[in-house]
């Protein structure tokens, strides 16, 4: 006998244990999606975090001046630098070429303090005194030098104090370094040169709260002609802050609408059986406080029980996915802390929503009469379809105005970025508002080719699908929401990736590239390397190009410092690089598009190119050359630039040296590479790398940059497949009674079986079809705020399509099969 409301409330959990334990299940894999999803995000963050610091440090500020301005930091300039409002640390810096004695050439230099500022920036971790230098692995294993040991520096002897790791950029290539103390350099360079150089240029960091911008402005006053460069403003990291934003914001945005529709699927069945027994309770006397008293204990059990299942789930995903991801993928990945204070947190807010969703409509049927709760259980319309569809079109159309006015009519990209995306969120719930009121009169107009083509089951199972559509609108909209995360996932991932190789191919114009670290033309003689890989068998082609240098270029008004290099013209024509020409190439350049629209220039015309003189103290004329060919981009370089013969001389100046070397072959690449490492020997401080080998460091690093993203799709897509499967369950098990009457009606177990799955392949097609049409959709739209050439990933959604509808098919056939073999006094009298 019950005796209280807290036996009837867990007198549910026993006559109703299909839908309890499927609402636990739905609540923990909703709690264990947002909490692993929060976690992922903040590990997403602090890894770019981590990722800006190891690049820039504990910095907020660069301020120095260009080279090309030779303009020194002096003592008084310094001091007011420093003595900025809002600066908490600055540190000087002095940068200059000093000659290595084992590797008869010049080695970059830096002259630091030992302060902390410095150290951040570039990684090192010892204090370092007059005598001693720190210097990175790639020198050190050129110069056979170990810590303690001693080099020759502009003849004098320095003790290694420290070897850092190279850094290794996406295109392959390795700077080498050498740190000494800022007061030691600036004693060569006073000897060199007779000046008092204190800084080349000074790193920043602000007090907390203070706005970089307004540092910048009293730079600005201390010295006009200083060069400023905020971190967050750089482009690089602009860009990929954006980028990392808009995918937290749609990511973050589309979890939110999936976990929402995947717990009201859920409720749906779940208040639909709990209607039908406060209506039979309403009708022998019940309170509606008692209802209410009942539904708050077994939702508050089953919110608990779920979120506890989620938040354990949560921690063992986050713990062991990223060892699974190694094994299936075989990359690294960044460890993955469990934030157990941060998953505490969202843990509670989403058993407070959750709540909310349940005592929402629960406490709205505890109140109303039992007529017309089972009404409302048996209502198949939408109610409100005309106020629905007004609704709907206004949000589609405000959606595309918000596209519209942010990609042509503002100005400020941040504004731009803001609206395209907060109108690409309109559209899609303007659409996810409108598609359902359709979908009824879509199934009705399908139902005769539906007959002719699949069969009276097939009709009967879709005509019984149309009245059904208002209930199962989240199970559509969920699969729909998982298709698009897949398809904007797959491109925004296969967009990336075909850029960077994009970037890769144009960097390594032929499938081997030789680098040379050696600043020096006496170190790596130019006449010497190309009469040395003439001698290699299987070079079938090399071409060598340089530095680049500054000039002077007159053009009719034009007077522009310009940056020239000097390359094997008719070599790169042989190896396709460039394109032909008839012409002397000793009296012709080329040059990239952007430098001839920039001065508007065109092939044919006729450019004064000259160099500075020492003796005149100014640029002078020294060759006039025919622009032979305009290219896109000239092999090895990027941005602006000329390409002027190696047989011109004159430009072969103090400052040229052999910087790459593009090798074409007919061998296989392995075998080519073996013969070119003995030229190493014979040229200290050559690199050889292979496209081959670049492509694969390139992949690594982009799967390591993007784990975060890929395991929380596949997370995100595992726990959606679950969650749909388990609302169709629950959708097909209070309609046990409507499949009893149809078996009534002499259809067979195996009929059975079709109506289900007919049904269960209608909400997935459906779904899935929606959800690929707003993704793709979707990724164009998001081109407009990243302009960049779009990839969308079909292979991924044929195969998520395939998946998805396995999945769904291979659980519901057995559970349509045992539906079709249960008693049928006891489907049609049993109650759930």
């Amino acid at each position: 006998m019950i005796k209280s409301v807290k036996d009837l409330a867990f007198r549910f959990f026993k006559t109703n244990r299909f839908l309890s334990l499927s609402s636990v299940i739905s609540i923990a894999i909703a709690v264990c999606l947002t909490i692993v999803m929060t976690i992922y995000i903040f590990n997403a963050n602090q890894s770019y975090r981590d990722e800006i610091k190891k690049l820039y440090g504990n910095m907020d500020i660069m301020a120095g001046f260009n080279p090309e301005q030779r303009l020194p930091i002096e003592s008084d300039l310094l001091a007011q630098m420093s003595s900025i409002p809002g600066i908490a640390e600055s540190s000087p810096v002095l940068l200059d070429h000093l000659y290595l004695n084992e590797l008869h050439s010049s080695v970059y230099t830096i002259g630091a303090e030992s302060d902390d500022l410095t150290k951040s920036k570039y990684h090192f971790t010892e204090n370092i005194s007059a005598d001693e230098v720190i210097i990175n692995a790639g020198l050190a294993e050129a110069l056979h030098a170990e810590v303690g040991q001693a080099i020759m520096l502009e003849g004098i002897p320095f003790t290694v104090k420290e070897i850092l790791p190279d850094l290794n950029n996406s295109s392959g290539s390795t700077n080498d370094l050498l740190i000494m103390p800022r007061n030691r350099l600036k004693e060569f360079i006073h000897v060199q040169t007779g000046i008092q150089n204190e800084a080349s240029y000074v790193l920043i960091k602000n007090e907390p709260g203070v706005n970089s911008f307004e540092v910048a402005k009293w730079l600005k006053q201390a010295d006009q002609n200083l060069r400023i460069d905020i971190v967050e403003e750089e482009e690089g990291i602009k860009s990929n802050l954006i980028s990392l934003r808009i995918f937290i914001i749609v990511l973050s945005v589309l979890v939110l609408i999936v976990t929402a529709l995947l717990i009201t699927s859920n409720l749906q069945t779940y208040l639909y059986k709990y209607k039908e027994q406060f209506a039979i309770m309403r009708s022998i006397g019940a309170r509606a406080d008692d209802l209410f008293k009942i539904i708050f204990i077994q939702s508050l059990i089953i919110n608990i029980t779920g979120g506890i299942l989620g938040y354990i789930s949560a921690f063992l995903a986050s713990k062991y996915s990223r060892v699974w991801f190694e094994r299936l993928f075989a990359v690294s990945v960044e460890d993955l802390s469990f934030n157990f204070g941060l998953a505490f947190v969202v843990l509670i807010a989403d058993i407070a929503v959750i709540q909310i969703f349940m005592l929402i409509p629960a406490y709205r049927a505890s109140t109303i009469l039992p007529l017309q709760v089972l009404q409302g259980n048996e209502k198949g319309d939408f109610s409100f379809t005309k106020a629905r569809r007004k609704l709907g079109k206004f949000i589609m159309a405000a959606g595309i105005f918000l596209l519209i006015y942010g990609k042509i009519l503002t100005a400020s990209y941040d504004s731009d970025a803001l609206l395209v995306l907060l109108g690409i969120l309109l559209f899609i719930i303007g659409v996810f508002v409108l598609f359902p009121l359709y979908l009824s009169a879509l199934l009705t107009g399908l139902l005769p080719v539906i007959q002719r083509l699949l069969g009276r089951v097939s009709f009967v199972a879709i005509k019984n699908v149309i009245p059904q559509v208002r209930k199962n609108t989240f199970v559509i909209l969920s699969l729909s929401i998982t298709m698009i995360i897949a398809v904007v996932g797959s491109t925004l991932m296969t967009t990336i990736k075909g850029n960077e190789a994009n970037y890769i191919r144009g960097n390594y114009p032929t499938d081997i590239l030789i680098s040379s670290r050696a600043q020096d033309s006496a170190l790596v003689d130019y006449a010497e390397l190309r009469s040395a890989l003439a001698r290699i068998d299987g070079v079938e082609g090399a071409s060598i190009v340089s530095s680049n240098v500054a000039g002077r270029m007159w053009y009719e008004e034009t007077n522009a410092h310009i940056n020239y290099v000097m390359a094997d013209l008719q070599d790169m024509i042989d190896q396709q690089l460039i394109p032909g020409y008839d012409g002397s190439l000793r009296e012709a350049v080329y040059i990239t598009k952007p430098f001839a629209d920039r001065y508007q220039i065109s092939e044919g015309d006729a450019l004064d190119l000259g160099l500075y003189s020492n003796s005149r103290q100014a640029d002078i004329p020294v060759s006039r050359f025919n622009v032979a060919r305009v290219v896109d981009k000239l092999p090895g370089v990027f941005g602006e630039h000329i390409f002027i013969d190696w047989s011109n001389t004159p430009y072969i100046t103090d400052y040229i040296y052999v910087k790459k070397i593009f090798i074409s072959s007919s061998e296989p690449s392995e075998q080519l590479v073996a013969q070119l490492e003995a030229l190493k020997g014979q040229f200290p401080g050559l690199r050889i790398d292979t496209y081959e080998q670049t492509m694969q460091n390139s992949k690594q690093m982009f799967y390591q940059r993007w784990s975060l993203f890929i395991i929380v799709l596949i997370v995100m897509l595992a726990g959606v497949l679950i969650g749909v499967i388990n609302s169709l369950l629950n959708n097909f098990h209070s309609k046990r009674k409507e499949l009893a009457i149809l078996r009534t009606l002499s259809v067979t177990r195996g009929g059975i079986s079709r109506v289900v799955l007919t049904q269960a392949f209608a909400y997935t097609v459906t779904g899935l079809l929606l959800g690929a049409a707003i993704g793709i959709l979707l990724s164009y739209a998001l081109m407009l705020i990243d302009p960049v050439g779009m990839r969308i990933n079909y292979q991924v959604m044929g195969v998520l399509t395939g998946a998805v509808t396995a999945s769904v098919i291979a659980v519901l056939w057995p559970y349509s099969a045992y539906l079709g073999r249960r008693s049928l006094t006891r489907e049609l009298t049993q109650d759930g």
